[in-house]
């Protein structure tokens, strides 16, 4: 949670679980994820993706196991 201001709303979400219930857990995820009131999420989670793809570096088999190994 990035926002102390969000805390009380975990922390009641979490103590909510006790009695079965995740209502808050989820609207928290769901607003932190962007999701619409139609269920539809935006694309930036697929950007993100794919941009964090790129910026690492690429190895190839051999190098990886050695990666791996270390």
């Amino acid at each position: 949670m990035y926002s102390k201001a969000l805390w009380p709303a975990a922390i009641a979400g979490i103590a909510e679980l006790r009695a079965g219930k995740g209502d808050t857990l989820l609207k928290l995820r769901d607003a932190y994820h962007g999701r619409s009131a139609d269920g539809a999420y935006p694309d930036s989670i697929e950007a993100t993706l794919a941009i964090n793809c790129l910026d690492e570096d690429r190895h190839t088999p051999k190098e990886e196991t050695a990666l791996n190994r270390a």
